[in-house]
């Protein structure tokens, strides 16, 4: 759904119990390659955040490349499979929080160089990221970002609908038509069902680029706007923000 769409789904539930983020290509190796992604976004490596860790895979990954990286997560089941993956690779430098990552006034005491997650923003509208950008910006040392990697693009929703980017194949325009035609019909039933319907592809919150310059002018910070290098995560994009 598009971003500013105020139906919020109860996420808290959906996560609590689950030990797995369930997205696709989430092996570790996979995860290692989008740290090796993240890591030219930050211009200090000191102390950073990462906010909705998950199960810890990515954290994991990142850490040799930084001092210290703190881990926030709501859910209690998917930070004790962090603990675990942590546990296994020997790694020392990472402290983990219990809290929702939005209230980072509330848990974080301390300055740091960098404020990131992966594959969150998905699950938080428009108006929960204003707030964030807001006080997020106020735990920053000077110089430092906050930088949110693979947001789904709104401009490639269909698309995705379309399955285009789940195959290596060459795009059939035939195919995509029955495609369409299919999923056209899928969303008249759900909306005949459901009149508060709001296709998705089962993502959440869409953002466009233009959000986030919104975004940007809304809470005193300019942002750069780039693509996912990997062609699986073309329909996403990463957005780095950093104070005038």
């Amino acid at each position: 759904m598009n971003s500013k769409n105020n139906i919020k789904p109860n996420f808290k539930i959906f996560w609590d119990g689950l030990e797995d983020s369930g997205h696709t290509f989430n092996t570790l190796d996979w995860y290692k390659k989008y740290a090796e992604e993240m890591i030219p976004y930050f211009s200090k490596r000191d102390i950073v955040l990462d906010c909705g860790c998950g199960s810890g895979e990515m954290i994991t990954s990142a850490a040799k490349y930084f001092n210290k990286i703190i881990g926030v997560d709501f859910s209690q089941s998917m930070l004790d499979k962090a603990k675990q993956i942590i546990k296994l690779n020997n790694v020392d430098n990472i402290e983990l929080l219990c809290a929702n990552f939005t209230e980072i006034d509330e848990y974080s005491n301390q300055k740091v160089n960098g404020i990131y997650n992966n594959g969150v923003l998905q699950y938080i509208h428009f108006d929960e990221t204003l707030i964030f950008l807001e006080k997020a910006k106020r735990q920053l040392i000077d110089g430092g970002e906050i930088i949110f990697f693979n947001v789904p693009n709104i401009k490639y929703l269909d698309l995705y609908g379309l399955r285009v980017f789940h195959s290596d194949e060459r795009v059939n325009p035939i195919n995509l038509l029955k495609k369409h035609v299919r999923l056209s019909k899928d969303i008249i039933k759900e909306k005949i069902k459901n009149k508060n319907y709001i296709y998705d592809a089962g993502i959440g919150y869409w953002y466009s680029e233009e959000d986030f310059r919104e975004l940007a002018k809304l809470s005193g910070l300019k942002v750069e706007i780039s693509a996912s290098k990997f062609l699986h995560y073309a329909y996403r994009m990463h957005a780095k923000f950093t104070i005038l």
